[in-house]
């Protein structure tokens, strides 16, 4: 890079606002279909637990998983 040059970085699933449990599960469920979002991540970081084969969510795994935190 030379003096003055601009890099713009743009990265999925990063840096939002407020508490990823308390995320809308369908916004997490939209950014799995989307591929910004993995489903391991989907549970793991926003507690939502969504079936790989339907890409379903499971209400009551997710609120179990929120509870736990």
């Amino acid at each position: 890079m030379d003096a003055n040059d601009c890099v713009d970085v743009i990265a999925g699933g990063g840096g939002g606002y407020g508490d990823p449990l308390e995320r809308d599960p369908e916004a997490v469920r939209q950014d799995v279909i989307e591929g910004y979002v993995s489903l391991d991540h989907a549970r793991s970081d926003y507690g939502v637990v969504i079936a790989p084969e339907t890409f379903e969510i499971d209400a009551e795994a997710t609120k179990t998983a929120r509870r736990r935190g």
